[in-house]
């Protein structure tokens, strides 16, 4: 597997995604709200996300996990509020893995959280396809379901 590291995304072309068919790539957002237009639409398997990030990033996400992204690393993020609504109504709030954040992503097999967050609202994983979370020490509230 190839890491590719990079500050900003668009120094990869799309050829480099069309060509190699499994590879990791590690991406930081420095300004909430960026990563679409940051990261490339092609389907990484494994995607590294650090820096900061708000419901605009969460939601664009879903869609990388949608197309193929299976393993997410959000350990070095901080979740900010703002943005736009990520799923529904649901936005972003500071240090938060908010209600139904990965729904329903049935792709994403595993994650790491932001060792940042405080809580964990309901139905954050709610019928998505991950097998297995750790959950950080500074949690001190988890949601149901």
């Amino acid at each position: 597997m190839l890491l590719i590291r990079c500050a900003n995304i668009s120094a990869i072309s799309p050829l480099c995604c069309a060509f190699m068919n499994v590879w990791a790539i590690e991406i930081h957002v420095q300004k909430a709200g960026t990563l679409p237009t940051l990261l490339p639409t092609c389907s990484e398997s494994t995607l590294k996300v650090t820096g900061t990030i708000n419901g605009t990033d969460v939601k664009h996400l879903r869609q990388l996990i949608g197309a193929g992204v299976t393993s997410l690393d959000l350990a070095g993020v901080k979740i900010v509020s703002g943005g736009v609504a990520y799923d529904g109504t649901n936005k972003t709030e500071n240090d938060v893995i908010g209600t139904a954040m990965f729904k329903e992503c049935t792709k994403l097999r595993s994650i790491e959280l932001p060792t940042s967050i405080s809580a964990i609202h309901s139905n954050a994983f709610a019928r998505s396809g991950l097998t297995k979370v750790d959950i950080p020490n500074s949690v001190s509230r988890l949601g149901g379901d």
